[in-house]
C-alpha cells in the first residue's frame, strides 16, 4: 500500500511555526534563522557568538544553499539579535 502522505523536511516544518515578533521586528526570516542555528549547533557552536560566527563564515554558502537573492541576503550578524530571537 502506497502512502500519499508527504514527509516534510525540517525547513518546511520550521516554516510552519508562528513568528511571535512584531512585523517591524521581522528583518530576518525566522525559519532561516532557526535552521542555520541548528546547523551551527551541529557544527559545535555553544553560544550566540559562535552561532553568529558560523553565519558570518558560511554566509556565501548559506545564501547559495537556500537560494537567497537581493534583500533576502541579510544575516543577524550581531549575537544579541540572535539571542533576542531565541528568547522572544
Amino acid at each position: 500500500m502506497k502512502s500519499s502522505l508527504h514527509q516534510k523536511n525540517l525547513l518546511e516544518l520550521l516554516s510552519e511555526l508562528e513568528d511571535p515578533r512584531r512585523s517591524q521586528g521581522r528583518m530576518h526570516n525566522l525559519s532561516f534563522i532557526l535552521i542555520t542555528s541548528i546547523m551551527a549547533l551541529m557544527n559545535g557552536a555553544v553560544s550566540f557568538y559562535a552561532i553568529r560566527d558560523f553565519l558570518e563564515i558560511n554566509k556565501k554558502d548559506l545564501f547559495k544553499l537556500f537560494k537567497m537573492k537581493g534583500k533576502q541576503k541579510r544575516l543577524p550578524l550581531k549575537s544579541n539579535n540572535i539571542k533576542i530571537i531565541f528568547l522572544y
